[in-house]
């Protein structure tokens, strides 16, 4: 979950930052530890793995806090807009493949 939120919603994770060539990915700064990571495990590897693993994925994702900030409730459907489109990639992944 700290990996996620973030020390403040700024360095928050964001899923679709981690979608694509991972030498092309930003990262962000992982203020929670103090360190910079660079998003090398994604959204793709990460349902990857679950999927070598034999194990079903648990995507944590983040709806509009931090340790140290908040949205505004009139802002949180942007965050809950974000999701949604999260659980409907990974509807697709999982149908994908039956």
């Amino acid at each position: 979950g700290c990996f996620v939120e973030g020390e403040w919603l700024r360095n928050a994770f964001r899923w679709k930052e981690s979608i694509g060539p991972w030498e092309e990915r930003a990262g962000h700064f992982g203020g929670v530890w103090m360190y910079w990571t660079d998003d090398g495990l994604g959204y793709y590897e990460f349902l990857q793995l679950a999927e070598d693993l034999g194990a079903a994925p648990v995507w944590v994702v983040n709806n509009g806090i931090s340790h140290n900030d908040q949205a505004a409730t009139s802002s949180i459907m942007l965050f809950m807009q974000d999701e949604w489109e999260n659980l409907l990639v990974m509807a697709v992944e999982v149908l994908w493949k039956r």
